[in-house]
């Protein structure tokens, strides 16, 4: 049985593992910017996250094995929401767990009355990018950065 745990920063240090492993999977997915996401560690996330307005967590917990397997980063700075990041392990996708976590992010910041909203897709993770679409995010623009040879 699939539990969803609600919450804000104390929930940060149950939800390293999936960031990490998120994390790697953005290495895999990058064609340029390995280092980038290599250098990137979660100690640097939360001290972005403690400089939020307000900040959402969503951790999915499998009952049956006492494991988390997802969760969702949710923050409100400077009056614009964003969806910082939504992970669910891979046996546990196409079970509707992303969905729920995202409508709950935009529910959220419904309830915080933020109109402006954002999020970031790695190059290559289109997958992502298609999921994302289906609740109405359009590409803004394409961010382009020299790569360091």
């Amino acid at each position: 049985m699939v539990k969803y745990i609600y919450g804000k920063i104390e929930l940060l240090s149950q939800i390293k593992p999936l960031w990490e492993e998120l994390n790697r999977q953005h290495i895999e997915k990058t064609n340029y910017f390995e280092n980038y996401f290599e250098s990137l560690v979660f100690e640097k996330r939360v001290d972005f996250l403690n400089h939020c307005s307000d900040v959402r967590i969503v951790l999915v917990k499998d009952d049956s094995f006492d494991t988390s397997i997802g969760y969702s980063i949710s923050s409100i700075k400077e009056e614009i929401g964003s969806v910082d990041s939504v992970y669910v392990e891979e046996n546990y996708r196409r079970r509707g767990i992303g969905k729920t976590l995202f409508q709950d992010s935009m529910a959220w910041m419904d309830h915080k009355n933020i109109i402006r909203r954002k999020l970031d897709v790695v190059k290559g993770n289109d997958e992502s990018l298609l999921f994302y679409e289906h609740f109405g995010f359009k590409v803004k623009y394409y961010g382009l950065e020299r790569v360091q040879k």
